[in-house]
C-alpha cells in the first residue's frame, strides 16, 4: 500500500485556524475523510464533535432566505443532520418537508395557472404540492375559489342504486366523477347506504357459484374466499338454488356430483375416478414389491389373522429370538416398542413357528417390498437356524414326508 504524501501542516491550518470541517478539508484535498482523520490523529490534534460552523450565516439561511437544510448543508459543506442539530441548539422551528416547498412558492405563477382555468388540483400536481396548500395561498392572495358544482342526474342514480343493485364505485366509475358527490346525492335523498360486504353480496354471480360447486367441486369456504364473502353467504346461495350440501365424510372420501344428477345418491361421478386411483396405487405397489396385479391381488394382506396368532404366541416366538430383530440385531431394549412378529409367507392363517420371525419396525417396512426375496431369505435363515439345532426334534408328516415344524427336546 502506498502511503499518500500529504501536506500535513496544510491540513493542520485548515482544521485549526481556518476551522474547516473534515469533509471540507478532504474535498480541498482530493482524499477520502476517513484519510484526514487518521492524518489528524497522528498530529495529535483531537477532533472536535461540533464542527466550527458560522451559526449566524446557517439561521441567515434558513430563516431569511428560506432555503431548506438540504440547500444549507451544500453550501456549508456538511450532513443536513449537522444543520437540523444547529437550529435546534438555537431554538429554530424546523419546518416540514411540504412546508418548506410551500415557503418557495410563486403567487403570481399560482395566480396566473387559476386565471388560466386550472383547478387546485392540476396546479397542485404541477408546483409539487396538495390542492389545500393552493387553495390557502389564493385565499392569502384574495381570490375567490370557484365552487364547481357537478350537474349529476339524481334519478339515474337512485335507479343505479336500488333497482339495479349497483354499488357507489361502480356509479362513480359509470358517471365519470368521485364517490363524493355520490354518497352526497344518496345521503339528501335520505337513502340507506350499504356496506361494501353487501354491495359484494348483492352482485354475487350465481351461475359462477354452481360451477365451482358443482364442475370444479370446491368447497363453500373456498369458493368464499374466490367470490371474497363469507362461506355462510355461500351455503345460502346453494339453499336458494335447491342444490344439497355434501357432507363432510363425503368430501374426504372423494365422493363428488355431476350437475347432471343434481346431487342424487347412487348416481356419483366420482366413483369411476376413485376406482381408478385405487388401480393406480395396486400397479404401483405391485412394481415396487417386485409381483404382478395377479399376484398382488391374491395377498391377504387385509385378511384377519388367526385365531391362535396371539399376545402368548408372539411371546414365545421373541424369547426364541433372544428379543433381538433377526435382520438388523438390535435388542429390543434399543427400542420404545416392543418387536413386531413378521410372517414368513406373508399369509396371515399360517401361524407356525417356522413362519414367524422376530422384527423392529424399521426392518419390517423393508419386508413390504420385493416380497419373493424376503419370503426366500427368510425362509433360509429359519431353515438353518432349527434344522441345524441339537435342541430341536425336526416333525415330519407322515403320509408325505415333509417338514411340518421343529420341537424343543
Amino acid at each position: 500500500m502506498k502511503r499518500l504524501n500529504l501536506d500535513l501542516k496544510k491540513i493542520k491550518e485548515l482544521y485549526v485556524n481556518q476551522k474547516k470541517s473534515v469533509l471540507e478539508i478532504a474535498k480541498i484535498l482530493n482524499v477520502s475523510h476517513s484519510l484526514i482523520h487518521r492524518r489528524l490523529e497522528s498530529l495529535g490534534i483531537k477532533r472536535s464533535k461540533k464542527i466550527g460552523l458560522d451559526m449566524n450565516k446557517i439561521k441567515n439561511l434558513y430563516v431569511s432566505k428560506r432555503n431548506t437544510t438540504k440547500e444549507i448543508a451544500k453550501i456549508m459543506g456538511v450532513n443536513h443532520g449537522t444543520i437540523s442539530k444547529r437550529l435546534k441548539e438555537m431554538n429554530i422551528k424546523i419546518r416540514n418537508h411540504s412546508e418548506a416547498i410551500s415557503l418557495n412558492l410563486d403567487n403570481n405563477k399560482i395566480k396566473e395557472l387559476y386565471n388560466k382555468g386550472l383547478s387546485t388540483i392540476k396546479i397542485g400536481k404541477i408546483l409539487g404540492v396538495c390542492p389545500i396548500t393552493i387553495t390557502k395561498r389564493l385565499r392569502k392572495i384574495g381570490i375567490k375559489i370557484r365552487e364547481k358544482k357537478l350537474s349529476l342526474d339524481k334519478r339515474k342514480i337512485i335507479d343505479l342504486y336500488i333497482d339495479k343493485k349497483k354499488s357507489i364505485k361502480e356509479i362513480a366509475k359509470i358517471l365519470k366523477v368521485s364517490e363524493g358527490p355520490i354518497n352526497r346525492i344518496l345521503k339528501e335523498s335520505k337513502i340507506k347506504i350499504r356496506k361494501t360486504s353487501e354491495d359484494k353480496i348483492i352482485n354475487l354471480n350465481l351461475d359462477k357459484i354452481k360451477k365451482l360447486y358443482l364442475v370444479e367441486n370446491k368447497i363453500p369456504k373456498k369458493i368464499g374466499k374466490i367470490m371474497g364473502v363469507s362461506t355462510k353467504t355461500i351455503v345460502n346461495r346453494l339453499e336458494k338454488l335447491n342444490i344439497k350440501k355434501r357432507n363432510l365424510s363425503e368430501v374426504k372420501k372423494g365422493i363428488h356430483y355431476s350437475p347432471k344428477t343434481e346431487f342424487k345418491k347412487g348416481q356419483t361421478a366420482g366413483k369411476n375416478n376413485a376406482m381408478k386411483r385405487v388401480e393406480i396405487r395396486i400397479r404401483a405397489s405391485a412394481k415396487k414389491q417386485g409381483v404382478s396385479i395377479k399376484e398382488w391381488k391374491n395377498f391377504i394382506s387385509f385378511e384377519p389373522y388367526g385365531i391362535e396368532f396371539n399376545k402368548e404366541l408372539k411371546e414365545q416366538v421373541r424369547i426364541r429370538d433372544n428379543n433381538t430383530c433377526q435382520e438388523c440385531g438390535k435388542h429390543q431394549e434399543k427400542f420404545k416398542h416392543k418387536l413386531s412378529i413378521h410372517h414368513i409367507d406373508y399369509d396371515k392363517r399360517n401361524n407356525s413357528k417356522l413362519n414367524l420371525i422376530s422384527l423392529c419396525k424399521k426392518c419390517h417396512m423393508k419386508t413390504n417390498g420385493n416380497r419373493k426375496h424376503w419370503k426366500r431369505y427368510f425362509q433360509m435363515q429359519m431353515f438353518t437356524k432349527e434344522f441345524f439345532n441339537p435342541e430341536n426334534l425336526l416333525v415330519f408328516n407322515e403320509r408325505t414326508k415333509v417338514l411340518i415344524g421343529v420341537e424343543r427336546i
